[in-house]
């Protein structure tokens, strides 16, 4: 079995010290817990502020550094959100960090909000370069990627990192709420298990709804054992608090179920979804 967590972290907006002790503290509670790996929302670091790039790092820098002495203590993979200055410009990113903390995989958030309504929209375009990859990345126990908030609600992005080989898919996330839906979704047509990780909701904030979620239903109709309903299977999910949540996957078992499910994908056909570029 693989142990999965995320954390829902009320985060405190621009404090980065607070919330990266939380995250430490929550790291070696996880470990504890005994997961594998763990995930944190987007821009846990510091929140999503209203200038995000005024709290922008390298991965040399001493946030990533902290989070990644952690890591190697525990023997732990981590993901999380910061502000990544890569170069001279800003992404919204999202980092994996292996068992010794080293840093094996980065991903920048590719559908960035644009500013329609007169200023009265976070405008991401304006601070944010965009990302442009989906990376796959090999772990200890199977093929993970990672994907930031927006991107999630553009069904090519899951379904790029399903034809990658992806198994199981980190969803980082700064928004009102979850919509189970796109929970359900996202994870059952991409045959793929989704953690989903949001920020806590607060007093004067709202969040919640962070999960992990089987892309099969576990509850057989009709009492027929291989027929599946078309939907996922909600293993572990949070209200509006601040939480960690724990979920063990038998990683075998989901690929022999992404086996049987090939069959459709080979009826796929690229060559008439064009209109899509």
């Amino acid at each position: 079995m693989t142990r999965l967590a995320c954390v829902q972290l009320l985060i405190q907006l621009g404090d980065v010290e607070s919330n990266v002790t939380k995250m430490l503290a929550y790291i070696d509670k996880a470990s504890m817990l005994g997961a594998d790996i763990v995930c944190f929302p987007e821009l846990s670091t510091c929140g999503y502020v209203r200038d995000p790039s005024a709290y922008a790092e390298d991965l040399e820098g001493r946030v990533v550094s902290a989070i990644r002495a952690t890591a190697r203590k525990r023997r732990i993979y981590v993901v999380f959100g910061l502000p990544d200055l890569y170069g001279d410009k800003v992404y919204n990113s999202a980092l994996l960090l292996d068992r010794q903390g080293d840093i094996l995989g980065r991903y920048s958030k590719m559908h960035l909000a644009l500013d329609t309504r007169g200023g009265t929209i976070y405008a991401e375009a304006d601070i944010f370069a965009p990302g442009r990859d989906c990376p796959v990345i090999t772990t200890d126990f199977g093929q993970v990627g990672m994907m930031i908030c927006k991107d999630g609600m553009f069904p090519e992005v899951p379904r790029i990192y399903t034809l990658q080989g992806c198994e199981v898919l980190f969803w980082l996330n700064s928004r009102p709420e979850m919509n189970p839906c796109h929970l359900e979704t996202n994870a059952n047509i991409n045959r793929m298990i989704l953690v989903a990780s949001n920020i806590a909701g607060g007093p004067a904030s709202d969040g919640g709804g962070s999960a992990i979620v089987h892309f099969e239903d576990f509850v057989f109709p009709d009492s027929k054992p291989d027929s599946f309903r078309h939907r996922g299977t909600f293993l572990v999910r949070a209200g509006k608090g601040e939480t960690i949540l724990c979920a063990d996957v038998d990683m075998d078992y989901a690929r022999q179920r992404r086996q049987a499910w090939r069959e459709k994908w080979l009826t796929r056909r690229p060559e008439i979804y064009s209109p899509l570029t």
